[in-house]
Formats: structure tokens, C-alpha cells, sequence
């Protein structure tokens, strides 16, 4: 349905768009300057490639299991990340 994807990308714009200032704010108070744009450089690309992998698995899936069974799939994928990612925080850090 053309609404609902519509909705998944503006979503995934906003969560993009909100994303990265907050890693550019960590990356920028965390690293010395000598590395800083080193290590941005490397997210940035290993982020593209995470991004065309992702996608061409997205795609052969959807040939295989249909869109609705991808987006579940995509959906308990992040939900389980979420929640690593929640947990393995560590509790002194200010967020």
C-alpha cells in the first residue's frame, strides 16, 4: 500500500535526520581532533555499505516472502536491537 510506504520513508527521514546531529554532538565531544574526521569519514562509509546491504537483502526478501512479511521482519529486527542496545547502555553516561 502507497500510504504506508510513504509513511515508513518519512519516518526513516526524521529518524535520519535526528540521528545524526546527536552522533556528529557525541563523535565531536568524544574524539581528539587529530581522528575526528578520520572516524567520521569510516561511519560514513561503512554506513553507506551497511545501507546498499540492507537493502538488497530488503529487496531479494520481498521477492521471496512479500513486502507486509518484510516489514514485520524489519520491524522485530530493530525491536530486538532496541532493547540490546538499551540494555548493554552504560548507566553512567548522561543522555
Amino acid at each position: 500500500n502507497v500510504q504506508g510506504a510513504i509513511i515508513l520513508v518519512l519516518g526513516y527521514m526524521f529518524l535520519e535526520g535526528v540521528s545524526r546531529p546527536l552522533v556528529s554532538t557525541y563523535a565531536n565531544r568524544h574524539l581528539d581532533s587529530a581522528n575526528r574526521a578520520t572516524v567520521i569519514s569510516v561511519q560514513s562509509m561503512m554506513g553507506t555499505i551497511l545501507a546498499a546491504a540492507m537493502l538488497f537483502l530488503a529487496g531479494f526478501l520481498t521477492d521471496r516472502i512479500g513486502v507486509s512479511q518484510v516489514l514485520l521482519v524489519l520491524a522485530g529486527f530493530i525491536l530486538v536491537i532496541g532493547i540490546v542496545l538499551l540494555l548493554a547502555k552504560p548507566q553512567n553516561e548522561v543522555s
